[in-house]
């Protein structure tokens, strides 16, 4: 799940999925999504206008593959040139209008 925090013109997205994937494949705690739940918390005591929103990880799949690789290398600050070889194929196939529903089982 994809939440981003909302504050006037500002939008600052935040993956919570990505937290909950490392924290099964690796089972350590300091992967867990926990800091950023308290996080949240603090940034609702604040005098601001926050919006909360839901994005399916379908609808923004350029910014799902960057927080999966971004799990897989050193937390460095890191800049690319050229978009990332999966983030190029994906923007390729948005460019192109190809469509991924999202399935939904009742």
């Amino acid at each position: 799940m994809d939440h981003g925090i909302e504050k006037s013109h500002r939008f600052m997205p935040c993956c919570s999925s990505h937290c909950h994937h490392q924290q099964r494949q690796r089972s350590d705690l300091h992967n867990h999504p926990n800091p950023l739940v308290r996080l949240i918390a603090d940034w609702k005591k604040k005098d601001w206008v926050l919006c909360f929103k839901h994005i399916f990880r379908e609808s923004n799949r350029v910014a799902d593959c960057l927080a999966r690789i971004g799990g897989e290398i050193e937390p460095v600050l890191r800049f690319w040139n050229m978009p990332p070889q999966e983030v190029a194929r994906i923007l390729i196939e948005d460019e192109r209008g190809v469509a991924l529903p999202r399935v939904t089982v009742i």
